[in-house]
């Protein structure tokens, strides 16, 4: 106690100091209840922002996948359109083959035909000379042997078919 006050202004002293103490924990459990109050906003809203980022992460990974599986069939569908392209290159130059014989075969052909129609011709002027030493000579050959018949009386028999000569 202190000895230069007396007691009523040492009770109105300690009167103050108490309310003093109880003003302060006033002010303390009201700052303790506003940090509680923010600290509870501040949890709310990490909640919030916790569940927005898993729905965005959500959303996100849905996208991803959306976008692989594309992604895998535009690869798949690539391939596909590789191999019929390889497949078609292939048609195409075995076509290409199959025209270079036909065309060489045609040429061949041509060519064949060509010589067959100069032969062809070769002998149609053989045929037409020996067409026309055979109508020189069959009757040449004829009158020779009615002579020589007439001159040795021998007979011969005529009247049997014309055999053509070979």
């Amino acid at each position: 106690m202190d000895e230069s006050l007396n007691e009523p202004e040492y009770i109105v002293r300690l009167a103050e100091e108490l309310i003093t103490v109880i003003d302060n924990e006033k002010i303390e459990n009201t700052l303790l209840d506003n940090i509680v109050k923010e600290w509870q906003k501040i949890l709310e809203i990490r909640e919030i922002q916790n569940a927005q980022t898993k729905k965005i992460i959500q959303e996100v990974m849905q996208v991803e996948s959306a976008e692989e599986a594309n992604y895998q069939k535009s690869q798949t569908a690539c391939l596909n359109l590789n191999q019929e392209g390889q497949g078609l290159e292939q048609l195409v130059s075995q076509q290409k083959e199959g025209l270079a014989n036909v065309v060489s075969t045609c040429e061949r052909l041509q060519q064949n035909l060509e010589a067959c129609q100069q032969e062809s011709q070769k002998l149609e002027i053989e045929r037409q000379e020996v067409e026309k030493q055979k109508k020189i000579s069959i009757p040449k050959t004829r009158h020779d042997i009615t002579l020589y018949k007439l001159i040795t009386n021998l007979h011969w028999q005529l009247d049997t078919q014309n055999e053509p000569l070979l």
